[in-house]
């Protein structure tokens, strides 16, 4: 994901009733003050519990996702720097040995 993708994801969450939410048993969402945000129960879809239990999982695992995938690129980016270095130091070195001859 880009930066980008990231940043509105993470924006789309902040701006979201806070959570955590929950699947009521009745194919709805309800935040922590107990009101509906998503109600399936209404439409003709077998996947309704499945939908809503999917949403409210969502509105935890989003936050947590973006701040995983933003610590594991730190982390690359930081092992290809300390690798891009050691490289260049061992070239510098075979270098000066290939200068003593």
């Amino acid at each position: 994901m880009t930066n980008d993708e990231l940043t509105t994801l993470e924006a789309l969450a902040n701006a979201a009733t806070p959570g955590p939410w929950v699947e009521d048993g009745f194919d709805c969402v309800r935040a922590p003050d107990f009101r509906i945000l998503y109600d399936n129960s209404c439409r003709d879809d077998d996947n309704g519990a499945r939908n809503a239990a999917f949403i409210a999982a969502a509105r935890d695992a989003v936050p947590a996702l973006v701040a995983e995938v933003r610590r594991l690129k730190e982390a690359y980016e930081s092992a290809y720097q300390r690798g891009f270095d050691a490289g260049a130091a061992q070239l510098s070195r075979a270098l000066k040995e290939v200068g003593k001859l």
